[in-house]
């Protein structure tokens, strides 16, 4: 017993020693998360750090295993929380953030998901993902990081509910002199069920509110993009000097997230403008966008003032007030949906991007499925030449591998790099031509990639195109040159 009392002694005195630079590294760990986190743009409710008191470690040393023996025969280094953090977020969304950030930017030693482990043991309590973390080795070849060099600190990652349920089952705990009586502990256990339902109900509402704003800011960028086309594109309307460019400039302003400077811009329409209802409708969404719910519902009231009947200032007010996604749908029958998209491909083939939009604009207001839709505006996009519209509308499909519309869309992308020089054409190129040799069954000619190709040519020409584009669209005879064996061999 006597050496079991000298070696944490022996332990306890050499901790207090080191001591001080624990309480440095817990310190720096901790500043770190604040400003990395704060810059990435991931919520947090608090960041807390420390280092372990000497009581505490010297407590932890005392531990004795059943078989009689010290637990820990070198504390120093098997005690790896000397130096501790602890991250409080919102919902289980901020958690899978937080956790993400950890394992690019720190060099993770290990993961525990505690609250998996108790699941997997069939119980319910306490519930945190713990990281054993050391700083990562390009930010330990900086002079001021590289004392802390083989230091592990222990990082701990938790929502608001979980947080408040540990640190009153510790107190309940703490105060009493043995085990809690089961009818308490299943208390415990009875509420850490119920709020792990309040924070899946938390992420949820988390889930449901950013599924919202994203159909507001793609219908807003498409609104605005059908404006600018429907005035350039308009029988005996002349459009004000710069008007085109500048609803494109709030188009673009709106997809980078800069809402303040779309927000600004309305501004200044406004007070030329005092009574157009089109334009407080579009600050509306550009406040609601940026946060702003209360000011977004003062535009639609005032719009509403302007124009009480207006149907679109009605379905705003149910998007963004009321929050349903959905609104009334239109009395359009599906064959006119079809007809109209038809339309569009027809504007498409004879080199009018600006038509084409319009009308596979009216074929989604109609019914027409949405993620075609969506693809359809892109090419329109790319045939008037608004790369960045089209890139945006691209940037809100989601790939499925093996699909025709993956194809389709990798190759509007290659398109779109080689029109606008940015660098990214060879990458898409090559993603393309590994994507048409294992689909191996996909045809231009029934693609509407096909109805781009009529389209460019019909309005540019490839020598004003600057590039033939032929390279790009020959690749789709890739998917008919294979042999039968050979397609065989990729099943």
């Amino acid at each position: 017993m006597s050496s079991s009392y000298n070696l944490t002694s022996r332990a306890a005195q050499e901790f207090e020693r080191a001591r001080h630079r624990y309480i440095d590294f817990a310190e720096e760990v901790g500043r770190i998360l604040e400003d990395a986190l704060t810059a990435a743009e991931i919520k947090y409710q608090a960041i807390e750090s420390r280092a372990k008191t000497v009581d505490s470690f010297d407590a932890k040393c005392k531990k004795i295993n059943q078989t009689g023996t010290p637990k820990y025969a070198d504390p120093m280094t098997e005690i790896t929380d000397l130096a501790g953090a602890r991250i409080i977020t919102y919902t289980l969304g901020d958690v899978e953030r937080v956790c993400a950030f950890l394992e690019k930017h720190f060099d993770v030693r290990e993961k525990k998901d505690i609250g998996e482990e108790r699941l997997d043991l069939g119980q319910f309590g306490y519930q945190s993902i713990h990281y054993l973390c050391r700083l990562n080795s390009k930010r330990l070849e900086l002079p001021e990081f590289s004392r802390f060099g083989g230091m592990t600190c222990e990082i701990q990652v938790r929502t608001v509910l979980q947080h408040v349920w540990a640190q009153i089952e510790h107190g309940v705990q703490y105060k009493a002199s043995s085990a809690l009586p089961k009818s308490i502990k299943r208390k415990f256990t009875s509420l850490a069920g119920l709020l792990e339902i309040g924070d899946r109900e938390f992420l949820a509402i988390e889930n449901e509110f950013e599924r919202l704003k994203d159909v507001v800011r793609s219908d807003f960028e498409a609104d605005l993009t059908r404006e600018a086309f429907g005035n350039s594109s308009a029988n005996g309307v002349a459009l004000p000097e710069g008007s085109l460019d500048e609803v494109l400039r709030v188009r673009d302003l709106v997809a980078e997230g800069r809402y303040p400077e779309a927000i600004a811009a309305y501004d200044a329409k406004i007070a030329e403008q005092p009574k157009s209802v089109t334009l407080f409708m579009g600050r509306a969404k550009a406040k609601f966008l940026s946060g702003d719910v209360a000011g977004a519902e003062m535009d639609i009231k005032e719009a509403e003032r302007l124009q009480p009947n207006n149907r679109a200032v009605l379905d705003l007010r149910e998007r963004i007030v009321e929050g349903n996604i959905a609104t009334e749908a239109s009395s359009i029958s599906a064959s006119q949906a079809n007809e109209l998209t038809n339309l569009g491909h027809d504007a498409l083939s004879l080199g009018d991007g600006e038509l084409a939009y319009l009308r596979y604009s009216d074929a989604l207001d109609a019914g027409a499925s949405r993620p075609f839709s969506i693809f359809n505006r892109a090419m329109a996009c790319v045939l008037a030449r608004d790369l960045a519209g089209a890139s945006n509308l691209l940037s809100g499909l989601q790939i499925r591998p093996g699909t025709p519309m993956e194809i389709n869309i990798l190759a509007l992308r290659a398109v779109i790099g080689r029109l606008s020089g940015d660098g990214s054409e060879q990458s898409a190129i090559e993603a393309l031509q590994h994507a048409v040799r294992i689909k191996g069954d996909f045809s231009l000619q029934l693609s509407p990639l096909s109805k781009l190709q009529a389209g460019l040519s019909a309005k540019y020409g490839s020598r004003e195109l600057g590039k033939s584009l032929d390279d790009i669209f020959n690749l789709f005879d890739m998917a008919q040159s294979f042999s039968a064996p050979e397609q065989e061999s990729r099943l």
